[in-house]
């Protein structure tokens, strides 16, 4: 299930809440007052050690149901935001809404509900499916790995046999956020993201393709890093 309980020394899962078919409302926050930060209303709480991690199949039930037009996720209600990823840097997302979950040492993690955007025209004049990654305040978000497809398997008969053979529900990428730098190689900050997005939709006839986002710091961030990004509190 998506809410998950840490364990020690290592973590351990455990259900907790309905799974991804039942229903969750996604609310947008509003900015953050004068206040900052800390007049965000933070999420549904937990108890201790408990946190919201939902596994790769539930972020595709996540996603579906979104693309099916279900707006009532109450299963991740305070946890998933519709926000544009590419409208703002992932510092800004920070600040106008609450992570989804806080562990330990600067493991905040934030989960979006947005889309990509293809880029206007190809090199010949005519409509392009190839993603926009450029985040409008400036910035970037790189590809860090290889695309991992979400399969799973369908029984098929073939030649007079049952066979297995594996079918993608989606596709997972990670990216990594760059800035441009002083020096000629742009600069790698320490924020991460993940992106799902679903066989369901392809983005045909869309400006971009229906996509579930996880935004995070590298748990390989270091001391100076995560001051940058929270402060001295860090």
């Amino acid at each position: 299930m998506a809410i998950k309980k840490a364990r020690t020394p290592k973590k351990r899962t455990y259900a907790a809440a309905s799974g991804c078919g039942s229903s969750v409302a996604m609310v947008q926050m509003p900015p953050h007052g004068p206040g900052g930060a800390n007049h965000i209303q933070p999420p549904p709480p937990l108890p201790p050690g408990v946190y919201f991690s939902p596994t790769r199949e539930e972020c595709l039930g996540f996603l579906n149901r979104s693309i099916a037009g279900d707006n009532e996720l109450a299963d991740a209600k305070g946890y998933i935001f519709r926000a544009n990823v590419y409208g703002e840097s992932p510092d800004a997302l920070r600040q106008r809404h609450p992570p989804a979950s806080i562990r330990g040492r600067g493991e905040h993690a934030w989960w979006f509900l947005s889309q990509t955007r293809f880029q206007s025209k190809t090199v010949g004049g005519g409509a392009s499916k190839r993603a926009d990654r450029q985040v409008k305040t400036g910035g970037y978000w790189r590809l860090e790995q290889s695309k991992e497809r979400l399969k799973k398997r369908k029984k098929r008969l073939k030649q007079s046999k049952e066979e297995e053979e594996e079918e993608a529900d989606g596709v997972k990428n990670c990216f990594g956020f760059y800035v441009v730098g002083t020096s000629k190689k742009d600069d790698k900050t320490p924020w991460l993201m993940q992106e799902f997005t679903s066989a369901n939709d392809d983005g045909a006839g869309k400006l971009g393709v229906p996509a579930l986002y996880r935004v995070y710091v590298t748990p390989r961030a270091t001391d100076d890093q995560l001051r940058d990004v929270f402060g001295r509190t860090a």
